[in-house]
């Protein structure tokens, strides 16, 4: 049995630990499923198997309180993380011990099997001092590599609590926005507003390595774009629709940083009615003198970065036309950014002053975003 599930696993959809307590046995037997958003708990003495889940008769309990059930999930997931890996030397010591397989012994007898972690994640945030951050070890945790492609319920669970802690951090500064000069910036709609945490094939990449929280046009504005003429025969109609095709403002976090930024997107989509606008404007001389303007008085921490090159920081470009070459090399099978990435422990993301720093980048880089965008 233990074989089979061994090949079952694909590191993503379907994974198996080996739990191991210090006292006794492990005996918890509990069933969590999903559907759509909401979560039901089973909760008894039935094993996973036939017998146990058909013919045996079982006690067990039906949770559908929802915090109950995340309760429950935050407690699979800590028993998960701390489980042994299901790989070849560990069943070779579980068939030493049990070379019946039924992995029955008597109990005051027999010595705890020696498992071995070789699978363990290394804790790569270990050196970092998370106090009075306002992200939390475990917000950029989620979005370590072994993550990026998983679509376990234990995975989507630790990217919910990042998206969760986005809208906090959304409710705490929206309501300010008018006082820092972004009146005209507005979130996706909801359930939207934070990225997925979710694989969702067709609308998320295959590797979730970051989520964020995006301002950019308003949904009136957007709908205006819906009886326009496609501008690139890759472009699906939807795209013109849709908040993450047109260029917004974010705030990102990854694994080890958080970044501020102007954003046009990539793909099908790919921002084209704002990439249309900026470079149209930009053929003028006294529009690239006045974008570069702008672009300048950004503190020198701020980069640019088109077509997936190197990025090149402001104080790297002397006067407009060095800009204007360095944008051409756009791709729109690329992000194109203006934006800085802070580390983790600088003191502007505490856990105080992390929503004011974004504010103050938001009014500075909505300069600049407000040149770029297509208006109608």
């Amino acid at each position: 049995m233990l074989k089979n599930l061994r090949s079952k696993q694909n590191g993503s959809t379907f994974c198996v630990g080996i739990a191991k307590s210090i006292d006794g046995i492990f005996h918890p037997k509990l069933y969590i499923v999903r559907k759509k958003d909401r979560y039901i708990a089973f909760l008894g003495s039935a094993n996973l198997t036939a017998a146990g889940l058909n013919r045996n008769t079982e006690l067990c309990c039906q949770i559908g309180e929802e915090d109950t059930c995340k309760a429950l999930i935050e407690w699979f997931s800590a028993q998960f993380a701390n489980s042994y890996p299901l790989n070849e030397e560990n069943i070779r010591r579980y068939e030493q011990q049990f070379p019946s397989g039924n992995g029955r012994s008597d109990e005051s007898t027999t010595p705890a099997i020696d498992l071995v972690k070789d699978t363990i994640v290394p804790d790569i945030l270990a050196d970092i001092d998370f106090t009075n951050r306002y992200f939390s070890k475990s917000d950029h945790f989620a979005f370590r590599e072994e993550l990026w492609e998983n679509r376990s319920m234990a995975a989507e669970e630790e990217r919910k609590r990042v998206h969760d802690r986005f809208l906090e951090l959304h409710k705490e500064i929206y309501v300010r926005f008018p006082q820092f000069e972004l009146s005209s910036l507005y979130p996706n709609q909801e359930p939207h507003i934070v990225s997925m945490y979710r694989h969702q094939d067709g609308f998320t990449e295959k590797e979730i390595t970051a989520m964020w929280l995006s301002y950019g046009k308003s949904p009136e504005e957007i709908r205006m774009y819906r009886d326009l003429p496609i501008i690139s025969h890759k472009e699906r109609k939807s795209d013109k629709l849709s908040f993450i095709n047109h260029a917004r403002l974010q705030i990102r976090l990854e694994l080890k940083s958080i970044g501020i930024w102007i954003l046009f997107g990539k793909n099908n989509g790919g921002s084209l009615f704002d990439r249309g606008h900026f470079f149209d404007q930009m053929k003028s001389a006294a529009f690239r003198l006045s974008f570069y303007s702008e672009f300048k008085v950004l503190p020198d921490e701020f980069w640019i970065s088109v077509n997936n090159e190197q990025k090149k920081h402001v104080s790297e470009f002397n006067n407009a036309n060095e800009l204007y070459g360095f944008c051409r090399k756009d791709d729109p099978q690329h992000y194109f950014i203006i934006g800085r990435d802070y580390e983790i422990t600088d003191p502007e993301m505490s856990r105080t002053q992390l929503p004011e720093t974004v504010l103050n980048e938001f009014r500075r880089l909505n300069r600049l975003y407000a040149m770029m965008r297509h208006h109608f």
